[in-house]
């Protein structure tokens, strides 16, 4: 979306100077009319950012030392608790007749 919004003021900037340069009012006339379509379109990308930004959850290492802090400090006969791990640290298990396996959440990012 970012690149949507320089692409916009990219041509808005330019139809500015087609503006500026015009000398057929006619022309110049349709050229005002495009100018609200592209701020209106302008206004619509910042929403969406905006929009975008605000579900974006920002992870910090205080918030995850905090997260990890407070599992380890639960009971671990609550059987809701044991499904909270579940949720957290597995991401598949697979179950085969003489074996299982069983994949875990992790990231190489540090």
């Amino acid at each position: 979306m970012k690149t949507e919004i320089s692409e916009n003021e990219r041509k808005h900037k330019n139809l500015i100077n087609a503006i500026m340069e015009c000398d057929i009012d006619s022309v110049r006339k349709s050229l005002y009319l495009e100018v609200p379509k592209l701020e209106q379109e302008y206004l619509q990308l910042k929403k969406e950012i905006a929009l975008e930004e605000k579900s974006y959850l920002a992870l910090t290492v205080p918030k995850v030392k905090f997260f990890l802090n407070d599992l380890k400090k639960r009971n671990i006969n609550d059987i809701k608790y044991r499904k909270t791990l579940i949720r957290v640290f597995v991401n598949k298990i697979y179950l085969y007749d003489n074996r299982i396996t069983i994949i875990f959440n992790s990231s190489d990012r540090l």
